[in-house]
Order: C-alpha cells, then structure tokens, then sequence
C-alpha cells in the first residue's frame, strides 16, 4: 500500500489558494521516495508543514510534529504568460480521515 497524501495548492504571488487533491492512496512506498518525487513535481522545498499536539490542559502545546512540506516554484498562467510563485503544500497521513453525520431534525407540527 502506497503512502496516503494531500496536496494543497496556493498561488503565493497573489496570496490566495488554487485547490487540493484530497486524501488519496500514492504510488510512493517511504516519506523519503515522496519528498523526491514532489520536489521534482513542485520544485524547491522552502519549509515543513508543522502542527502543534495539544498538552494535557487542551490549551498548551506538548510538541510540535512536521506532517509535511512545502514546495515551491514559478509557473505560468493557464491564460496568458505571465508567472506566478505556486506553493505546493503536502502533507502525509497515516490513515483516512473518520467522518461522523449529526442529524439535525426539524419537528413539524
């Protein structure tokens, strides 16, 4: 089984985001052989993608865990030649996201 991933695309230049691929099963087996092929497919890598796991008081953070990188590189539009800096954020996952429905009934009368 491949490594699960999520791509987030940002258009840096004009600080707004493009789209994101959602969770999907890669054809990469180890984080090493995704970074590789992502800095291929996306350039440059300028930082981790970082979240913070909350302490025992809900408030504090015990630690900080890199969950993945950021990539970026000049590309042009789709619609004319002039470039942007993309941002390619894409974070690993060990497992599907769980999703829970709440109904919210209305009563009639």
């Amino acid at each position: 089984m491949g490594l699960l991933i999520e791509e987030h695309w940002i258009n840096a230049t004009k600080g707004h985001g493009i789209g994101d691929s959602g969770i999907y099963e890669s054809y990469f087996a180890s984080p090493g052989e995704a970074y590789r092929k992502c800095q291929k497919m996306y350039g440059r890598c300028v930082s981790k993608v970082y979240i913070d796991r909350p302490g025992t008081d809900g408030q504090t953070a015990q630690d900080i865990k890199a969950i993945g990188w950021v990539f970026q590189q000049r590309i042009k539009y789709e619609d004319s030649d002039d470039t942007y800096i993309r941002e390619t954020w894409v974070t690993l996952h060990e497992k599907m996201p769980e999703k829970t429905i709440t109904h919210h009934y209305q009563e009639i009368k």
